[in-house]
């Protein structure tokens, strides 16, 4: 039985899933590994993406270290990263020129380009990402290949597919305005359907899917899905005393009410001095952060999206803590010591 394990969990449109999959997918087979064992779940609220455990953690990465032996094969990473970063710029004027009058077929037009700029920009960001933490993990890998990976990490701050994700959303929500489809929907077309959806097959995708294999399955197909494919899912183990663990990311210690928000849909429910629990903060959540008293994540590093603007807003942060968002429900109160990188359970007043 293959595991599959839960690596990320994000508010995302089908069109950007598909572009999320094919992305992955495609990257690897670039570099000569055959990668197949990747799945997202959409529950009606957020998209998971569960990832194989045996082939992602034990096969490719030294797969990966072997490939970057060759020194025909590090000219062709580099070449890859050097474009990579072309498309990373142009990702940033894409959202830097959002066109509030643009019509269907100018914004159709820009969300397939959104879509290829995933397809190839992985291809540079993924070894980027994993490299240095396989090297950390005893894999050998040539200096200047890690260096520059590292240089790029730091200086993009983990922001291309966010920013990919914002502006396929902004062109998403003006097409849907434009050509009058329910605004519940529009997140649910397929790329191949953006011309003319048929909204009784996309209505049907509301309370969940799956996509894997280059398909599209309705949620109630879960355990078939897994059946067929032998998978099994996984999820981070959830251990918890009354405190949860993490990193400090950013300085202080307040108590307040966990509310935890996944999914732009759940922003209404956000109070002033609330302790905002998300898997991971993008452009989106900003406007909360500005309001919470402090900001708790299941993801991050230390120039993760979290990290970098808790502390520009002075705002005690704690990231890493991977299973917050199971942990904790709306209304319990907790103290957050990012002092420390802790996130205590206490009673309610």
């Amino acid at each position: 039985m293959k595991q599959l394990k839960l690596v990320m969990n994000r508010d995302t449109s089908l069109v950007m899933t598909q572009a999320w999959y094919r992305g992955h997918i495609a990257t690897w087979r670039f570099f000569g590994f055959d990668f197949k064992d990747l799945l997202f779940v959409f529950d009606g609220l957020s998209v998971k993406s569960y990832r194989g455990v045996d082939s992602f953690e034990k096969q490719l990465p030294p797969h990966f270290s072997n490939w970057l032996e060759e020194t025909q094969h590090q000219k062709i990473f580099f070449q890859t990263v050097d474009y990579y970063l072309k498309i990373y710029s142009q990702t940033r004027q894409l959202k830097a020129n959002f066109d509030p009058k643009a019509l269907p077929v100018k914004a159709r037009k820009i969300i397939e380009t959104i879509h290829q700029f995933t397809l190839e920009g992985f291809k540079g960001l993924l070894p980027v990402f994993w490299i240095p933490i396989w090297q950390e993990r005893g894999l050998p890998f040539p200096k200047q290949v890690v260096e520059r990976c590292i240089f790029i990490r730091n200086v993009q701050k983990e922001a291309f597919f966010d920013d990919l994700i914002d502006t396929s959303d902004f062109y998403l929500e003006l097409l849907g305005k434009k050509n009058r489809w329910p605004k519940d929907l529009v997140r649910l077309v397929k790329l191949e359907e953006l011309k003319q959806p048929d909204f009784k097959v996309v209505e049907k995708r509301k309370n969940g899917y799956l996509y894997t294999d280059e398909q599209l399955f309705d949620i109630t197909e879960l355990p078939q899905v897994i059946k067929d494919r032998n998978y099994q899912l996984i999820e981070n183990e959830i251990s918890f005393d009354g405190s949860l663990k993490g990193m400090p990311a950013s300085p202080g210690k307040v108590k307040g009410r966990v509310k935890i928000v996944l999914a732009r849909s759940q922003v209404g429910k956000f109070n002033a001095g609330d302790i905002l629990v998300a898997s991971k903060t993008t452009p989106w959540y900003v406007p909360l952060m500005k309001q919470a008293a402090a900001i708790v994540t299941d993801e991050g590093g230390i120039t993760s999206h979290a990290a970098i603007f808790s502390r520009e807003l002075n705002k005690p942060c704690v990231i890493a803590t991977k299973t917050a968002t199971k942990i904790f429900k709306d209304g319990d109160m907790v103290e957050v010591d990012a002092n420390k990188g802790i996130v205590r359970k206490i009673d309610n007043d």
